[in-house]
Formats: structure tokens, C-alpha cells, sequence
């Protein structure tokens, strides 16, 4: 179907018998492969310009991501965002071309085609030396992406050779009678001095405004048109089957299980089979014994093949396209100058996202070790939970509430004695109370909460007098939260050299921990202690 709807496209249209239509004067019995230079030397076309979207920058910045997204596919991180230009940019162009095959069977000639071969032609090469040197593609959940793209490309491909070798109306030069200028817009025509005009100044056509209208000598397309027609015959010989070839069907990497069964699926059969089938078959299993062989996937020899060649034919490509294109007087000028936001803007835009690539890639590593530590955090939390949980409800609600009233320095009823001469400094009057207050509610004892309320309000006294009656330095309280990193967290720099002096454990999370909470309240000091004795940030 999709076949038929092409050769539809490129089938020439029939003038219309009506009288007032301007088509029925033109003359198209001379199209890109008839151009004959002394028939046409006094002829013109009219043409719709280059649009700003396929200028010379924009066209040499598709080329630049292209080259860097095959040179540097070993850095997924830093090649994603170009390849997304790549594709997007390109895809619209595909989408441009079919737009412009199907309005262009009986109007005139829009350079845009010319702006879209360049941009379609290239990405159909380049479809499989990027996807056979990126495993961030290939073997991605994404490749079925990739693969629409290349076959997007190849359909643009066909599209734009339907639209370039199609046959366009020309007309006889028109020249003033004065200084023998040639007329080349609309507004000349105040100028009485000129005594003919253009029939295609009176049409129009989708997408396009009639006041675009240009004039060109049909020499400026036509008689170079064998450079042209170079890249159309290397494009459509190999960019076409490379497409196709690099993407349909998609590579994968099969696993195990499938290799295995493909090959005791073509295991010789008992019965009778044709010297086809069987060599089907020897071949079927020759390639799943040495894609297990290889342990991983890697293109075949022959994918390899038009690898190597694409590369090459991609810098002809451009070459010829770009030759082409400002081989004629002054280049197919774009509807915008350079110094316009369309010439540059993209420049930019790809700039800053390589700059947020590069900003991500290095912020990375903080950001994951700082997950890492909520994540241990979190964790631990939720396992306190669940042992409070399978005891008494009541006493989760209680812990919590202890820990609210510790941090704000506040006394409650609920809390052993201990406590609040802890945070008052003052516990001489309550001695007996550590030796005594092992059955506070819950499993961590009030000895241990009194010492990382100590510890936190830096009262050294207490903390000597807690750790002298038996309490371990490093052990945790209900949160999970040891007293040096209930100390560091208040930045008590004396108290932290106090519990270190006692055996507090710098290493693993707890080390990190205290780093992490010591700097979040810029305790420096405290962190440069901490780092001393071993602590690590990461």
C-alpha cells in the first residue's frame, strides 16, 4: 500500500481544462533528468525558499551531534541529549518531505526539498553505525525508538526522491525593457518598466504564502544536478538497505533458554526433509551455538560490513549535499539571516543541556551516597517500628513523643528522673536512677536515652557518670542515633572528643552519619574531628 502511494505521488499530474486555471500555460516536458542547457538557458523556476529550519548552521550542527554521538556512544550519559536532537530533528524533516511529496504533484518547487534530502539522507546512513556502536541503545528497552527512526528515515528517503525528480512548471525569463533586470518579485512589477509577469505570482500552495515566491534560473538547480545526483544514487542504494538492515527486525540479545531451544528445534529430523530444510536448519544452530559461544551480543559480520562503509558514505553525503546546495550563485538563501534567534538558537539549547549533562553526571555520586544514607535511615526506622509493633502500640506512641519533648528541652511526667537531670546537668540527685531505670517502656533503656540527651545539651559530668555505671558509648537509642551522632549533630565539639576518648565508632554508618548531620548545621570543626578519627563522608 505504502508502495502504491508513492508511485501515486510521482506519477505526473494533468493540466486542468479550465480556462482560468494559470497551470495550463506552463511548460513541463523538462524535469531534473531532461534539463537541456541550450532549451533551457532562458528559463526559470519559481520556488517557495529555504526555510530557517534547514539553514547552513542548523544543517552543520545535525552533522556535529551526528559525529559526536558515534564517537562518544561510550558515554550514554553525555550522548542521550544529542541523539534526541538527532532524531527529533530529523524525524521532522522526514515528516516535512512526505508533507511535501504530497502537495508538490502539481505546484511548484519547494527548495525546502533540498533542506530535507540533506537532513533525511544522513540520518539513513548514519541509523546503523550509531546504533550497532551504542549498547545504551541496542540493548535497551529503547531500541524499538531507534528502530522506528531508522525506518521513519528510509520512508523520508523515498519521499524526497519523489519530490526531486519530479517534473516542475518553468517559464521564459521576464526582463525589464529599460536595463534589461530580471524580475524576481512581485513588487518589481510597479516598476512599469517590465511589460510581462509570471503566472505562478497568482497561486498558492499549502504550507506556503504567495508572497514567498522566488525567482531562480533553471541552470541554477538543474545544470549541476549530476552532484546531486551522486548522493541520490549512493543514498538510495545503501542508505535504504543499511536502514532497513540495522533495524528491521531489531537486534537483541537472546537469552539462554531461547539459544538452547532454537537449537533442539532444528535438530535434524528422522523424517524425510529437502537439502533446504536442512541446511536451514545447520545454519539455525551454527548461529545460536556461537551467540553462546560469545557469552554476549555483537554484531555479525556482515552488520559490521555496512558499518564500516556507512561511515565513509556519510561524509561523501554531506559533501556532495552541501556542494550542491552552495554551488549555486550565493547559496539557496534561508528566509532568515544568521543573526536570527531560529540560525542560533539551537546552538544554544544544545550547549546548556551538554552543560546539564556534565552538572548531573558529577552531582551524581552526592546525591546517591546522600540517598544511600536516608535510605540506612529509613530502613532502620521502619525495623524499630516493627519490633515496637509486636509489643505494646501505646509504647510507639510514648517513644515518639520523648524524642519530640528531648528535642525541644522540654520535661515531661512519661520520662524517668534521669532524664531531666540529664538535660539540667545535674544528676548526683537521681544516681540511684541508673542503676535502676533499666525498665522504662520499650526496649532501649532510659540509661541510654539519658546519655544522648547528655550528650546533645554537652554536659560531659553526666556522660562520664553514665559510661562509668556500664552503658556501651555506641549503643543507639529508639531513633537508631548513637550519642556521638546526637553530639556532632549539636556540634558539641568537646563532647565529641569525650565520647571518641570512650570508644565511639567512627566507621561505617555511624561515622558517616555524624559527618552527615555535622555539616548539614555547618559544624566544621566537628566534622574535621570526626574525619580525623577515621569517619568517612561517602
Amino acid at each position: 500500500m505504502l508502495l502504491a502511494f508513492l508511485l501515486f505521488l510521482a506519477t505526473p499530474g494533468h493540466a486542468d481544462d479550465s480556462p482560468v486555471d494559470p497551470y495550463q500555460y506552463w511548460d513541463y516536458s523538462h524535469g531534473a533528468l531532461a534539463y537541456n542547457a541550450t532549451y533551457d538557458a532562458n528559463r526559470i523556476l519559481c520556488v517557495y525558499p529555504l526555510s530557517g529550519q534547514y539553514s547552513l548552521l542548523n544543517r552543520l550542527l545535525y552533522y556535529a551531534l551526528i559525529v559526536f554521538a558515534v564517537v562518544g556512544h561510550s558515554h550514554p550519559w553525555l550522548v542521550t541529549g544529542p541523539l534526541a536532537y538527532i532524531m527529533t530533528y530529523s524525524s521532522t524533516a522526514a515528516v516535512h518531505a512526505l508533507i511535501i511529496a504530497a502537495v508538490s504533484k502539481s505546484g511548484l518547487l519547494d527548495i525546502d526539498v533540498l533542506g530535507t534530502w540533506a537532513i533525511i539522507s544522513i540520518g539513513c546512513l548514519a541509523v546503523l553505525p550509531i546504533f550497532t556502536t551504542s549498547k545504551a541503545i541496542s540493548e535497551s528497552q529503547y531500541s524499538p525508538v531507534f528502530g522506528f527512526w531508522g525506518t521513519l528515515m528510509s520512508i523520508g528517503v523515498i519521499c524526497s526522491l519523489v519530490s526531486i525528480h519530479r517534473e516542475y512548471p518553468d517559464e521564459l525569463e521576464c526582463r525589464s525593457s529599460t536595463n534589461n533586470q530580471l524580475l524576481t518579485s512581485q513588487t518589481q512589477l510597479l516598476d512599469h518598466a517590465f511589460n510581462c509577469t509570471y503566472a505562478c505570482f497568482g497561486t498558492s500552495q499549502p504550507l506556503r504564502a504567495a508572497s514567498e515566491i522566488a525567482i531562480i534560473s533553471k541552470k541554477a538547480i538543474f545544470g549541476h544536478f549530476s552532484i546531486l545526483q551522486a548522493a541520490l544514487a549512493l543514498t538510495g542504494a545503501f542508505g535504504v538497505i543499511s536502514a532497513l538492515f540495522g533495524c528491521i527486525p531489531m537486534h537483541r540479545k537472546s537469552t539462554e533458554a531461547e539459544l538452547r531451544e532454537t537449537i533442539r528445534h532444528n535438530q535434524p529430523s528422522k523424517r524425510y526433509e529437502t537439502s533446504k530444510v536442512a541446511r536451514s536448519k545447520r545454519s539455525a544452530r551454527k548461529h545460536a551455538r556461537e551467540e553462546l559461544d560469545r557469552g554476549e551480543y555483537r554484531p555479525g559480520a556482515m552488520t559490521m560490513c555496512w558499518t564500516i562503509l556507512a561511515v565513509p558514505s556519510v561524509a561523501i553525503v554531506i559533501i556532495l549535499n552541501e556542494v550542491f546546495i552552495l554551488a549555486h550563485e550565493g547559496g539557496f538563501q534561508s528566509s532568515e539571516k544568521p543573526y536570527a534567534i531560529g540560525q542560533w538558537g539551537p546552538w544554544v539549547s544544545v550547549f546548556l543541556a551538554a552543560i546539564s549533562a556534565c552538572m548531573v553526571k558529577f552531582y551524581t555520586p552526592r546525591w546517591n551516597a546522600r540517598q544511600k544514607i536516608l535510605s540506612e535511615e529509613r530502613k532502620a526506622f521502619n525495623l524499630r517500628n516493627g519490633i515496637e509493633e509486636q509489643g505494646n502500640t501505646n509504647a510507639k506512641n510514648e517513644s515518639s513523643k520523648r524524642l519530640d519533648d528531648i528535642e525541644a528541652g522540654q520535661k515531661t511526667p512519661e520520662i524517668p528522673t534521669i532524664i531531666p537531670a540529664t538535660q539540667s546537668g545535674h544528676i548526683a540527685a537521681s544516681s540511684n536512677n541508673v542503676s535502676n531505670g533499666s525498665d522504662i517502656v520499650g526496649t532501649v533503656s532510659s540509661e541510654v536515652i539519658a546519655l544522648g540527651t547528655a550528650s546533645a545539651n554537652g554536659h560531659t559530668d553526666t556522660i562520664l557518670r553514665i559510661l562509668d555505671s556500664g552503658v556501651d558509648v555506641n549503643e543507639k537509642d529508639g531513633f537508631g542515633l548513637t550519642a556521638l551522632i546526637r553530639a556532632s549533630w549539636a556540634g558539641r565539639e568537646s563532647t565529641v572528643k569525650l565520647l571518641l576518648e570512650r570508644g565511639a565508632i567512627t566507621s561505617g554508618w555511624q561515622g558517616k552519619m555524624a559527618v552527615t548531620r555535622a555539616s548539614q548545621n555547618h559544624y566544621s570543626n566537628v566534622v574535621q574531628i570526626l574525619l580525623d578519627h577515621g569517619a568517612s563522608k561517602k
